[in-house]
């Protein structure tokens, strides 16, 4: 018998991944208890699942604030999730926050 694993990676397991690339710190903690998921020299980014584009906004406004840093967004896109990824575009587009998109294999 063969047995196959598929390993679905969380998203705190793509952030870590993504600290590397971007040479910043996972989950730093900040005064008031929140953790931003990556916090760069530049960005404090904030890491989540694309249908979630909307939170992922004001989280990242949110941690710009309280480290002085500029505001990141990284959505995690799955295909045909193009209509999340149109979305934070034009959110952010406007509020000057800086976007990264990350699709991720679906095997379904």
């Amino acid at each position: 018998m063969i047995y196959i694993l598929l390993f679905l990676l969380t998203e705190a397991q793509h952030a870590k991944e993504l600290a590397q690339e971007l040479q910043g710190q996972t989950e730093v903690r900040l005064w008031d208890r929140t953790r931003v998921d990556i916090l760069t020299k530049e960005y404090a980014y904030e890491v989540d699942w694309a249908s979630k584009w909307a939170e992922s906004i004001g989280q990242s406004l949110y941690y710009a604030e309280l480290t002085g840093k500029k505001p990141g967004i990284i959505l995690l896109c799955k295909k045909n999730e193009g209509r999340f990824i149109y979305r934070a575009q034009t959110v952010c587009a406007k509020h000057n926050i800086k976007l990264i998109i990350r699709w991720i294999k679906d095997d379904n």
